[in-house]
């Protein structure tokens, strides 16, 4: 039964991105079965996501960067709301950790967005190496397909050495 429940929403989301004009729900990926990422989302977008069945939005952007009134949409449509701000330039443990603890409690399917993919893209690349411990290569795909840019891509390399050389000479081996 599971499966099935899978292979539904894999096909839903399939029609859904067919669909529907991207600029609504810019650059939509889905990295995992139940996990989807997007740039900021319209109004409408909103609508669309849920009635794709999304239950869960995660916004990663600072707060002067978010939409002021992105809580009252999501949750208009039915959707719980749930905000990470963080700046690029503020890589912390302890934000990879809350993450994945927001992720891990998330009522599913979510969407994990920011303006664009990138600081989704890099908070990905973080949580799938450092928390998933997933190969270096594999993280790095998942978060330049979803909009990490090379310049943050850099920054947490370089982030990510200093935090964690341990990790790092191990992946490396």
């Amino acid at each position: 039964m599971k499966i099935l429940s899978v292979l539904i929403t894999i096909l839903g989301t399939f029609v859904f991105l067919l669909a529907y004009p991207v600029d609504q729900i810019p650059n939509l990926q889905q990295p995992q079965v139940f996990v989807y990422t997007s740039g900021q989302p319209s109004e409408e977008g909103f609508r669309k996501i849920s009635a794709m069945g999304i239950k869960t939005v995660i916004n990663v952007l600072p707060e002067n960067q978010s939409v002021p009134n992105e809580a009252e949409i999501v949750m208009a449509n039915n959707m719980t709301y749930r905000s990470l701000p963080f700046h690029l330039s503020g890589f912390k443990k302890q934000t990879i950790q809350h993450f994945a603890q927001i992720l891990k409690k998330a009522e599913k399917p979510v969407l994990i967005h920011c303006a664009t993919g990138n600081h989704v893209g890099g908070l990905w690349f973080a949580y799938r190496l450092l928390e998933q411990d997933i190969p270096l290569e594999q993280a790095l795909s998942e978060a330049r397909k979803i909009g990490m840019r090379p310049g943050l891509e850099n920054d947490l390399f370089l982030w990510i050495a200093d935090e964690y050389p341990k990790a790092v000479a191990q992946k490396e081996s």
